[in-house]
């Protein structure tokens, strides 16, 4: 059994954790990691955290691909969490969760207008925007988003790359490169810059 502290910031490690095994494909291990985490929170009362942990729970079923699923969680974090809770960084991460799935039933429009969204004032500085705000995901729907001519200035394909690219994480780096490729493959550039990468 896994073992969680008693403070939120041991629940939030936690839940970064569990999604970890997720993406790592511990699926069972890492969906109940949630759970049990969203559920001790919810017992010490810390709205914050339960929020962030049904925000993890959808960030994980879209990585498997269950967006039904985690639209149930989309809106559990709506009802269940109050909105002085929900700050900028959890209706961000809302919006792009939102995107994805809007996208995957190629309702392209509602997608756009949630990607828009996703693109708000958030604080610089806070350490849970490098887990939470970025996810694999996030370039397969900016990509198709583009190619069907929905191009935000504030938020796009090229950009999330270039930002990706300076972070030091090897799996978010390794589908920056994926899509880096998949770009240079598009604009038909040699062989040997697409192998590059």
């Amino acid at each position: 059994l896994e073992q969680f502290g008693d403070t939120v910031e041991d629940l939030l490690s936690g839940l970064v954790v569990a999604c970890t095994h997720v993406t790592c494909g511990r699926i069972s291990r890492g969906l109940g990691m949630i759970d049990a985490i969203r559920a001790k929170a919810e017992t010490f009362n810390f709205p914050e955290a339960v929020g962030l942990a049904e925000l993890a729970m959808a960030i994980a079923l879209i990585e498997i691909r269950k967006t039904s699923e985690a639209e149930t969680h989309l809106e559990k974090l709506k009802t269940s969490v109050s909105k002085e809770v929900l700050n900028h960084m959890m209706m961000g991460v809302y919006h792009d969760c939102r995107a994805f799935i809007l996208c995957s039933r190629k309702d392209y429009d509602t997608a756009f207008q949630h990607l828009k969204l996703s693109h708000g004032p958030s604080s610089a500085d806070d350490p849970r925007l490098y887990f939470y705000t970025f996810w694999p995901w996030s370039f397969e729907y900016l990509q198709t988003l583009e190619s069907k001519g929905y191009f935000y200035e504030g938020r796009n394909l090229d950009a999330e790359i270039d930002k990706i690219m300076v972070w030091n994480n090897d799996y978010t780096k390794g589908a920056a490169l994926r899509y880096r490729s998949l770009r240079a493959m598009e604009k038909r550039e040699p062989e040997e810059s697409v192998l590059q990468d």
